[in-house]
């Protein structure tokens, strides 16, 4: 059990720096290519078709990743001062933050269902030392009496 929590921190670990790793990818556009990008993103955001996708840099995604820890909801006001904080709009901060509960969420689940199976596990080794007992005794039972007369 201490072996695979041990596994499954360093599991966990490398898969927070591959997250941190992904976000920091992000190619820089030259500046008039930024400049048509962004009116193009606009245009289409106000047309509701979604614009590209930015990654966020590491200290945004570590700011907000200690934002969640503190408190893993956003109240209007909480989501307007991160937003301004670190330069985003506050829909990305709100989105952020879903996507992050989705996955707190399924890792909540992985550690609930990997304690209820060690715990199945292990009243399933004591039915079966339990059965060997009884099956022991019962043979006991069933032996014939040798009495010295």
């Amino acid at each position: 059990m201490l072996a695979y929590c041990v596994a499954g921190e360093k599991l966990a670990f490398a898969e927070k720096e591959n997250l941190l790793a992904a976000y920091m990818e992000h190619d820089e556009p030259e500046l008039e290519e930024a400049d048509e990008e962004e009116e193009e993103e606009e245009r289409a955001m106000s047309c509701g078709l979604g614009g590209k996708k930015r990654r966020l840099a590491l200290e945004q995604v570590r700011a907000l990743e200690r934002s969640f820890e503190t408190d893993n909801k956003l109240d209007p006001e909480r989501k307007a001062r991160i937003a301004r904080d670190l330069g985003l709009h506050p829909r990305q901060v709100a989105v952020w933050f879903q996507n992050r509960r989705a996955r707190w969420k399924t890792k909540q689940l992985e550690r609930d269902f990997n304690a209820l199976r060690a715990r199945h596990d292990a009243l399933r080794a004591d039915c079966d030392a339990l059965r060997r007992d009884k099956d022991a005794l019962a043979a006991e039972v069933r032996a014939p009496l040798h009495c010295c007369r």
